[in-house]
């Protein structure tokens, strides 16, 4: 038996379902793809920020061997994957090509980084005479018999932590690099509205303001992001700026890679 209820489907609502769901799905296809392009940029990061750290670590601290071992690094984020089969000018215009991007993204502050240890506070605790951070043990002497000048505030694994700069003899020792990445928003619509969001998420242009409870004054609030959730550099690179008549941002990857100092190390060579 069929029963007719005497409803049928309106003309057109087909029609209407799709042109809601069709933009919604081409939003969710193009997020996909623009998360999938920030991955892959983040691996190259890492494994940029790693090699960095290896070549920095095997010549000295100083800004000019930073800038080099990071130039070297990042090449491939800026001239794309580079075919060593390939006549000697195309490699030649691939790492010149890879050079300007370094040489503009440091210019414009798409690329960022900072040396976290060794310290100042390394050298007044673990430093030969007050100057190199590495060399030679004496003969005889093992890393868990060198005690940091400021005398020892505990120990961690056996090695004695310094009471100056909180640090083991091994941790002074080992470069910590900080690397910060503008990773481009190449997809139209869903690049700056995933900026936006992520900026908002992390407190980027969010200033606490005072309010009043009665008598009580309040600053800020504990449901919104606080101001101070992401760096300067970090909000900057997702706010952007006017490049050559169009505004440009970024989407910031943070590494921090560590390697352990081959070279001899002086105070006066630390770049911060």
């Amino acid at each position: 038996m069929v029963i007719d209820t005497g409803r049928s489907r309106p003309e057109g609502a087909g029609i209407a379902e799709l042109s809601v769901a069709l933009p919604l799905l081409i939003l969710l296809g193009l997020g996909v793809i623009q998360l999938g392009l920030l991955a892959m940029d983040a691996l190259i990061a890492r494994y940029a920020a790693m090699g960095s750290a290896r070549y920095i670590a095997a010549r000295g601290l100083d800004r000019v061997t930073i800038e080099a071992g990071l130039m070297q690094s990042t090449t491939i984020l800026y001239s794309g994957v580079i075919n060593l089969r390939d006549k000697p000018a195309a490699l030649l215009e691939a790492k010149s090509r890879g050079a300007r991007g370094f040489a503009r993204d440091r210019a414009l502050g798409f690329l960022d980084w900072a040396v976290l240890t060794p310290t100042r506070d390394s050298f007044d605790d673990w430093a030969e005479s007050g100057e190199g951070v590495l060399g030679p043990l004496r003969a005889g002497m093992q890393i868990t018999d060198r005690l940091p000048n400021s005398g020892v505030l505990t120990r961690e694994r056996g090695l004695a932590v310094g009471r100056q700069s909180r640090q083991t003899y091994l941790d002074a020792n080992t470069l910590k690099l900080r690397v910060t990445v503008g990773a481009g928003l190449t997809i139209p619509v869903v690049g700056p509205m995933l900026a936006d969001t992520y900026a908002w998420l992390r407190g980027c242009g969010a200033e606490p303001k005072e309010k009043s409870l009665g008598s009580i004054s309040i600053r800020g609030s504990a449901l919104l992001p606080q101001p101070d959730a992401l760096s300067a550099v970090e909000c900057r690179m997702l706010r952007g700026l006017k490049v050559e008549g169009r505004h440009e941002r970024r989407f910031p990857i943070t590494v921090i890679a560590l390697a352990q100092l081959q070279a001899p190390v002086t105070r006066s060579e630390l770049p911060n």
